[in-house]
């Protein structure tokens, strides 16, 4: 009975982390794509607001359902929007390419070859190239956007919904917490990739990589009653966040950040498999080392 109540708590605080960030994606996208420029935040902070009297003030289950049904209001709404190139663009997405076919030859207009100092630090070139049908030998497509690498933070986040079904603390704040924080990541290099949003200041990103040191310094703490080779991961991933975040700060870590990192996804990889080993042949193949302090 007490784990089916730990379950059933579980289950319910999936719900509402699930209907919250519904939320925040509907009152963003009320601020981001509310065509008319000066309805967009307070259409955003009614939509937030009236949410949050919702929660406070509706009793269950009205308000799981009057939040799903806001969140679906707005995401037919969205939907509905049709794509148009009359937009406020970033200067180097902001001219649109088009072509002229005369027999064979083709001339494409507005080619983008910017020149980019930094990702943000760039000066807008256009240019013009005609090219011959006839002597084409092949076409190079190339695709950005979310890819296969973008499932990484999904595993990570479901390993952390199945250690809540297993009552691993550790394992289910460790994995959600690094999956979320990597879907992040990848949500922030692609809506900055695709023009939707500026890129931040450096300063920005190392202020979040430097909390999130923080948080696995403190999961490393806790690492000290594993395993010595969990600890290993955990210290080895609480470098690399400092690092990269003294880089982001103009520290010149960056470069060697980056080492760290792999140096951790070579750590993490060998430790999996050696728990992965232990457990399929029921005992202990390759030793991970005794805690450093024991219970």
């Amino acid at each position: 009975m007490k784990c089916k109540k730990i379950f059933c708590c579980i289950a319910l605080f999936l719900v509402w982390a699930i209907l919250g960030v519904a939320t925040l994606w509907a009152a963003a996208a009320l601020y981001f794509d509310v065509r008319i420029s000066w309805l967009q935040l307070p259409l955003a902070l009614i939509y937030g607001l009236g949410i949050l009297a919702v929660w406070i003030f509706v009793r269950r289950p009205w308000k799981m359902v009057v939040t799903a049904a806001g969140f679906g209001l707005v995401l037919a709404w969205w939907f509905s929007l049709q794509p148009s190139n009359n937009r406020d663009w970033l200067p180097n997405v902001a001219v649109l390419p088009y072509a002229d076919i005369t027999g064979s030859q083709v001339a494409i207009y507005n080619i983008r070859n910017c020149d980019y100092r930094t990702e943000s630090d760039y000066t807008p070139h256009w240019e013009t190239r005609t090219v011959r049908l006839s002597q084409l030998m092949g076409i190079d497509l190339a695709v950005d956007g979310p890819g296969t690498s973008d499932l990484a933070p999904l595993v990570m986040a479901v390993v952390g919904c199945l250690a809540v079904g297993l009552l691993v603390l550790f394992g289910t704040v460790a994995f959600t917490s690094y999956g979320l924080f990597w879907w992040w990541f990848a949500l922030l290099q692609w809506t900055v990739g695709a023009g939707w949003l500026k890129a931040p200041p450096a300063s920005a990103v190392a202020t979040v990589l430097l909390f999130w040191g923080v948080l696995t310094f403190f999961l490393w703490i806790v690492s000290f009653r594993l395993s010595k080779a969990v600890f290993s991961v955990f210290l080895l991933l609480g470098i690399t966040f400092l690092l990269l975040a003294g880089g982001d700060f103009g520290l010149g870590t960056g470069m060697v950040g980056g080492y760290f990192g792999l140096l951790t996804g070579v750590d993490a990889m060998v430790v999996a498999f050696i728990e992965v080993l232990n457990a399929t042949a029921n005992r202990v193949v390759i030793p991970l080392g005794a805690p450093i302090l024991k219970s």
